[in-house]
């Protein structure tokens, strides 16, 4: 268990530290290493969250800096560029087995979804030029990512082949505002979707969590009975929960 932390070291840059911690104890357990020195911290994207993201074994930390993505180990830094773009990559999102990073940056007004190997082997591969931030996410077996594009969710393999239509999010009466499909997470057991739109019924245009099968059906509704703004979703290991947050709570 280990805790990312900045350390600011000019207007415009800082130091990135990983400290190992102990959850139960609420304490650290060892001496913070030092992981990236001098890394721009000048927020391009949504803020911090979109501009680091940690492998899912927790041995590497992808960041980004000078707006190129940056691979970094978790307990001894020598962080190696793996972009090398006019653009502003963001919103890092590691493949499930920790091959591959999906990330998006602005062409333009237009946002372009990429796919690169993290040992920077080969080149990157663009997935998809309309899904937004907060609209994409792996599968757990990383063989594909679903996207929410134009209004439709969608799977769209990463061997290469036609994207496949889980769900068109018009036809289902939400509210096409620039919020339809936020915080789209694929449930660990690759069966549902979750993410998070408003509902056009009356006057209830209050931010909800649906599910949807991963092959198209029927939605179902979560957290009724909370009318706050959601956003963040994050499913838990066993699938029985998802944690959001809302309004600034979690």
């Amino acid at each position: 268990k280990k805790l990312l932390f900045a350390v600011p070291q000019s207007d415009t840059t800082e130091d990135l530290y990983v400290a190992p911690v102990s959850l139960e104890d609420a304490r650290t357990t060892g001496p913070a290493v030092k992981v990236f020195s001098g890394r721009d911290k000048k927020p391009v994207g949504f803020g911090k969250m979109d501009e680091w993201a940690w492998s899912p074994d927790g041995s590497k930390l992808a960041v980004i800096h000078g707006g190129d993505i940056w691979i970094t180990s978790a307990e001894e830094g020598k962080p190696v560029r793996i972009t090398n773009t006019p653009e502003h990559e963001i919103w890092l999102v590691w493949s499930p087995d920790g091959e591959m990073i999906a990330y998006m940056f602005l062409r333009g007004e237009e946002p372009i979804l990429h796919i690169i190997s993290v040992s920077g082997s080969e080149a990157a591969k663009i997935l998809d030029t309309s899904a937004g931030r907060d609209k994409y996410a792996w599968s757990p077996d990383g063989k594909e990512i679903a996207v929410v594009s134009k209004g439709v969710i969608s799977a769209i393999p990463i061997a290469g082949g036609k994207a496949r239509e889980i769900l068109d999010l018009r036809e289902q009466d939400f509210v096409d505002d620039g919020a339809l499909g936020l915080g789209l997470s694929w449930l660990l057991d690759g069966k549902h979707l979750a993410f998070v739109s408003l509902k056009a019924t009356g006057d209830d245009e209050r931010a909800r969590i649906f599910m949807v099968p991963a092959e198209g059906g029927k939605v179902t509704g979560l957290a009724a009975d909370d009318d706050g703004w959601k956003d963040w979703l994050y499913p838990s290991p066993d699938g029985k929960w998802i944690s959001y947050g809302s309004e600034g709570k979690v």
